[in-house]
């Protein structure tokens, strides 16, 4: 059965044996994962064991796992999240076909597509496994059905807004799902009653300019030099809160490092993710999306570059706390275009002592 992510609380009402989550928004994809879990848990599935499978993944494992009962709980929900470079090979598709045959009520398998292809529809595998599955199709949201999913969302959370009001949210937050998804959680905190007004929302909720720092974090992970300083200049004359833009650098700085290291340790690049984002409780989701600005970013900047930008974040922090404002921002440029371009001519010419400001 092939449902939309947006009806995919009523296809819950009977449990499958098998989920296929699929499409491009990760966002919807992940809160499509979460509804699984939760619902499962309610019907007695209390462990939940999750599998990355990339290119040389040893099926093996996952074969002791799907066809042997566990010893921790009696039902078990297993996600296997499939990345584009992994292989469903022969051994694969025996386990599989195994799994069919001696299935029970007390595994739920979750499959959750990076990338999804017609092709996969067409193997012997996908075929086999289909008949006992729920396909969950991710699609955009733009448009009208935005207004609708901005207006279910917020009935969740007992609140009503006009459709003038659902659409300055839509256009503050630019179609950005988790932007929209956590301004609305902060709006009956802000809101005394339930009825929420135009005037609430431009008062409450951030302009989509606000959200330029996260582009700009963007534009420094894939090295695009002309966007981070068109950024750079957008955010200057918005009068941004620089301590606060250089703070949120600084955690991606220290995000990439740590990546370095577990990648030299032998760590696939979705564990190490999957377990950074776990440790400093960010939504695994918002990291997985920026995967493969990760993998550029990695293999564009060293470990000696990515200690020398960290400590300069430390003396730009100091000279904006103590009024060199100009200096500061200066050196914070010369900072974000050289992590953007290492390869460059750029001389990080703002790189000072205090002293020397």
């Amino acid at each position: 059965m092939k449902v939309p992510a947006i009806q995919l609380d009523k296809a819950l009402n009977e449990l499958s044996s098998v989920y296929f989550i699929t499409g491009d928004e990760l966002f919807q994809k992940e809160e499509a994962c979460h509804q699984i879990r939760t619902h499962s848990k309610t019907k007695g599935y209390q462990e939940n064991v999750i599998y990355h499978i990339e290119s040389g993944f040893d099926w093996s494992i996952l074969d002791v796992l799907m066809n042997h009962p566990s010893l921790f709980s009696d039902q078990q929900v297993i996600e296997l999240r499939i990345h584009e470079s992994a292989q469903i090979t022969r051994q694969a598709e025996d386990i599989f076909a195994r799994w069919v045959t001696q299935k029970t009520s007390h595994q739920i398998i979750l499959f959750i597509f990076s990338k999804f292809t017609k092709a996969m529809e067409k193997t012997a595998w996908f075929k086999l496994l289909e008949p006992l599955s729920t396909w969950v199709t991710v699609w955009k949201i733009e448009g009208k059905q935005l207004i609708h999913w901005l207006s279910e969302r917020c009935k969740k959370k007992g609140l009503t807004l006009s459709y003038e009001a659902l659409a300055l949210l839509a256009e503050r937050t630019e179609g950005n799902l988790l932007a929209a998804a956590q301004e609305i959680d902060k709006l009956p905190l802000l809101v005394e009653k339930s009825l929420v007004t135009v005037q609430h929302i431009a008062e409450f909720v951030l302009d989509s300019s606000k959200y330029d720092v996260f582009k700009l974090i963007d534009a420094m992970l894939i090295g695009e030099t002309k966007q981070v300083l068109n950024i750079f200049n957008k955010l200057d004359s918005d009068s941004v809160e620089w301590l606060s833009v250089l703070w949120m650098v600084s955690r991606e700085l220290r995000i990439i490092s740590h990546l370095n290291f577990m990648l030299d340790e032998g760590k696939s690049l979705d564990t190490a993710i999957y377990e950074i984002a776990t440790k400093q409780k960010i939504p695994v989701f918002s990291m997985k999306k920026r995967r493969h600005d990760y993998l550029a970013c990695v293999n564009r900047v060293n470990e000696a570059q990515l200690k020398h930008f960290i400590s300069c974040i430390a003396s730009l922090e100091q000279q904006f706390k103590t009024g060199h404002k100009h200096q500061a921002k200066l050196g914070f440029l010369s900072l974000i275009l050289a992590f953007a371009s290492p390869k460059s001519q750029l001389t990080p010419l703002y790189f000072l002592s205090n002293h020397e400001v």
